[in-house]
């Protein structure tokens, strides 16, 4: 794993988080975290044309949402384990997430609190970025981890 990426993806998802805490502050909660979550969608999509274009996509099944998947979480200097696959999901394991160690950075430690943000911004972007390459394409929560030692689980589905 690149040390340097994750420590630095972390900084920048820090001071991210941060900032969407203090506008939480001055807006409220839904308000801040609406508007994070349209700028996901968005950036998601941007992202996943550039990455299909970067990974040479050119099928919509499993093995090409993984790819773009795993590019992605490697520019975070992440490197998940894909441990079951078939033609309609892969399950996958993720170790050490800088997004996480964001949220604990950023003073969001509550477990259930965590949790929640990452299905509100993390699984968005990463639903919009695999939906370039099949419209059908979603992305779940199976495991979520309980600590920074711990690792989240992610079904990657078709259909």
């Amino acid at each position: 794993m690149d040390g340097s990426a994750i420590v630095g993806t972390r900084r920048a998802y820090t001071l991210l988080f941060s900032y969407v805490l203090a506008v939480s502050n001055e807006t409220g909660s839904d308000k801040a975290l609406g508007c994070f979550y349209d700028t996901v969608k968005k950036r998601g999509k941007n992202d996943g044309i550039e990455l299909m274009r970067e990974c040479n996509i050119k099928g919509t099944g499993v093995t090409e949402c993984l790819t773009v998947y795993t590019k992605m979480m490697n520019d975070y200097g992440v490197h998940p384990l894909i441990f079951s696959k078939t033609e309609e999901k892969a399950l996958i394991r993720v170790d050490r997430c800088p997004f996480y160690e964001a949220y604990h950075a950023s003073e969001i430690s509550c477990g259930w609190l965590t949790e929640n943000i990452c299905k509100i911004i993390t699984l968005p972007l990463i639903t919009e970025i695999i939906k370039q390459v099949n419209p059908n394409a979603t992305i779940d929560i199976q495991k979520y981890r309980a600590s920074a030692e711990d690792f989240c689980i992610l079904k990657l589905a078709i259909g």
